[in-house]
């Protein structure tokens, strides 16, 4: 979708029939800046899924820190859980990419199926990703994903 089609979507929404909208979190930060951007037209709920953040205690703080955002955001969090493995076994033979490289593609590829998946089995209208507004990450290839 163009920016010119995404403004002409978000204002045709009626504000009294949102759809439910699955936000893909990395971060507690990025959902800081996404979700007010989004909470007038959708009902959010967010899901923290990082399974390449290593070590496990750097995911917990990461976790924590989207806890804390929501004491003053109003959205459902779902933690679909921490497993390393499967972001090692997506990027075998890419350990030693530089950062940006297919590496990178291959982890939003894995975060952005496992959200698609989560989306479609309960019952979501759409999803969407914080890590297209992060500044250390690559938007253009997010959202040809």
């Amino acid at each position: 979708m163009t920016e010119k089609e995404t403004i002409e979507y978000l204002n045709s929404i009626d504000p009294e029939n949102k759809k439910n909208i699955l936000l893909h979190s990395c971060c507690g930060p990025c959902t800081s800046g996404v979700y007010p951007q989004i909470e007038k037209y959708f009902n959010v709920s967010v899901l923290y899924y990082d399974p390449n953040i290593y070590p496990k205690e750097e995911y917990d703080k990461r976790y924590e820190a989207l806890q804390l955002l929501n004491k003053y955001f109003p959205f459902k969090i779902i933690e679909i859980g921490y497993n390393r493995e499967d972001f090692l076994k997506v990027v075998k033979g890419h350990e030693k990419d530089a950062e940006g490289g297919d590496r990178c593609e291959i982890c939003f590829r894995l975060r952005m199926r496992e959200t698609a998946i989560y989306a479609k089995e309960h019952g979501f209208d759409c999803f969407t990703s914080t890590l297209s507004v992060s500044p250390y990450k690559n938007a253009d290839v997010l959202n040809k994903i």
